[in-house]
């Protein structure tokens, strides 16, 4: 294990040790699914967007740790804080904000959505109107896809129809032509907007 955990922001030996943060891309996933999984836990009328899928992605070791070590969870959140300041709460905002642009668009007759960098993102799942309604893709490593392809199996019995799933390297310029050979169509004029891990595309009126 790392003696240093990343995003949680703790050095091991201070306390007892927390079980390792995924590797590679599915580190990143897996913490930010930590702080999207925590706004669920609120209030309904005080939570600013609803994801009970969220908890489901973060391993089941991590998940006992934290409620086992609930001092030293209060320790991990303070550390993080400090080290990076409003991290938790960007990625909560920016959860919002991206549901709330794709409601917006499923009222203006989105057909394809595109999530780049998706993680362990359930937007596919939980957003009412994108089942059955528009193909959507997500690009990602492939290490990290085939993390999440095994737990959406677990949750759902099997992998959405209305899901495809596109493992990409966005450091190439190929990622756009993998688009397309996995369905996604060109031929429709889109409105775009890329802001950071969504991509929303839909038919233009």
């Amino acid at each position: 294990m790392n003696d240093d955990l990343g995003f949680l922001g703790i050095k091991e030996g201070k306390h007892e040790p927390v079980p390792a943060i995924g590797t590679g891309s599915c580190k990143t996933a897996e913490t930010t699914t930590l702080v999207r999984s925590g706004e669920n836990l609120k209030p309904a009328e005080t939570r600013l967007f609803s994801d009970p899928y969220a908890i489901r992605f973060v391993r089941p070791e991590l998940l006992a740790w934290f409620t086992t070590h609930p001092t030293e969870l209060q320790e991990i959140v303070r550390v993080e804080e400090r080290r990076f300041p409003g991290m938790n709460s960007a990625i909560v905002a920016r959860t919002r904000y991206f549901d709330d642009i794709i409601g917006e668009s499923l009222n203006n007759g989105l057909e394809q959505l595109v999530i780049v960098g998706a993680g362990f993102d359930a937007r596919a799942h939980r957003i009412p109107g994108l089942s059955g309604n528009v193909r959507i893709f997500e690009l990602d490593q492939l290490e990290t896809q085939a993390v999440k392809q095994a737990k959406v199996r677990e949750i759902f019995g099997q992998i959405p129809n209305h899901v495809t799933y596109v493992p990409a390297d966005l450091r190439t310029s190929t990622w756009q032509q993998d688009l397309v050979r996995n369905g996604y169509d060109p031929v429709k004029k889109p409105s775009l907007l890329w802001r950071g891990s969504a991509c929303i595309c839909h038919r233009i009126p």
